[in-house]
């Protein structure tokens, strides 16, 4: 399978020529990422980049689905199930690319909480949300999508609170990943935009956090008649 790869930006099209970390996020109930994809993604960045990991939701996953009316075991069963849906691939595929000890490679969010870097960044964006208006919209935005995309009906204020943590706990990888993964730089790989990103990055808009200027961005999707 081949790949095209759209940079948001000149920056972030300079970020991904210098082809140092790619950091690849599979989201648990997109039918997009099934298990051929994920692996020819996978395999695509290790041959592109030098360092490549691969980032699946961690428990705030589950709360798009409370939101959408699922009970939390119910909830945290089937995220458990996608978990392993989304990791297989992309570790197999790593191994097949020669990455040592792919598994290392291939994190939740929950699990990245023992970096410091990562809580602290938690902390700045979730402050940032409650202060800052420009960032409180976007993040509701995203987070009413992420909602709808799983339920009938337009998303209330009730449903978007609930699951606002999905995306507060994303947020920072997309603020500053080389200072969570100790890398010069890294691009935040997914099959489409996010107008949040793009917000970040033009900086007129959200103020409460500023993008760090390695922090890259790339849309990657399969390659149209292959």
């Amino acid at each position: 399978m081949l790949f095209s790869a759209e940079p948001y930006t000149e920056n972030c099209a300079r970020i991904s020529a210098d082809a140092e970390h790619a950091l690849i996020g599979l989201s648990p109930f997109n039918s997009y990422y099934k298990t051929h994809v994920i692996k020819s993604l996978t395999a695509w960045a290790a041959a592109t980049f030098k360092r490549v990991d691969v980032l699946v939701p961690g428990a705030e996953g589950a709360l798009t689905l409370t939101a959408s009316g699922w009970t939390h075991e119910h909830a945290e069963r089937r995220l458990r199930e996608a978990r392993k849906r989304l990791c297989g691939p992309a570790r197999r595929a790593l191994a097949e690319a020669g990455v040592e000890n792919p598994s290392e490679h291939v994190h939740t969010w929950s699990e990245l909480l023992e970096r410091a870097a990562y809580r602290e960044l938690r902390e700045q964006v979730g402050d940032g949300c409650r202060t800052d208006p420009g960032l409180r919209r976007r993040v509701r935005e995203m987070t009413r999508r992420a909602v709808d995309a799983l339920t009938p009906g337009e998303p209330d204020e009730q449903q978007v609170n609930t699951a606002l943590g999905y995306v507060l706990a994303e947020l920072p990888f997309m603020v500053d990943s080389p200072s969570i993964f100790d890398v010069k730089s890294s691009v935040f790989v997914y099959h489409q935009q996010f107008d949040l990103a793009h917000s970040l990055l033009n900086g007129n808009e959200i103020s409460a956090v500023r993008i760090n200027p390695e922090q890259g961005f790339l849309v990657v999707r399969p390659q149209e008649n292959h």
